[in-house]
C-alpha cells in the first residue's frame, strides 16, 4: 500500500515511499533499483575497522535490506538488479 508522508525510521517504508514518489512524479519512467552486494573484506583485516557496525546504517541486516529492496521494487512494478546473490 502507500505510505504516509513523514519521518521513518523503517529503511522498507521508507524505500516504498521513495519508489512511490518517483513513480508519480514519473509515470512513464522505467525504474531500476538494485540489492546491495555482500561484500568480504577477509582478504583486507579486521572489518570493524574498515566499517565500525555490523549492521546496515539502517539498522537492519544486508538480507534485510536487499528483502525491503525487492519488495518495494514489486508493490511498484520497478525493476530489481540483485547484486546481492551474483
Amino acid at each position: 500500500g502507500v505510505v504516509p508522508e513523514g519521518v521513518t525510521t523503517d529503511f522498507a517504508k521508507a524505500y516504498d515511499l521513495m519508489l512511490y514518489k518517483i513513480k508519480n512524479t514519473y509515470p512513464n519512467a522505467v525504474i531500476y533499483c538494485a540489492t546491495m552486494p555482500y561484500f568480504s573484506f577477509s582478504y583486507r583485516g579486521d572489518f570493524e575497522q574498515i566499517f565500525p557496525f555490523k549492521k546496515q546504517e539502517t539498522g537492519i541486516s544486508l538480507t534485510m535490506e536487499n528483502e525491503a529492496i525487492k519488495n518495494a521494487c514489486q508493490h511498484i512494478g520497478a525493476h530489481c538488479v540483485d547484486f546481492y546473490n551474483c
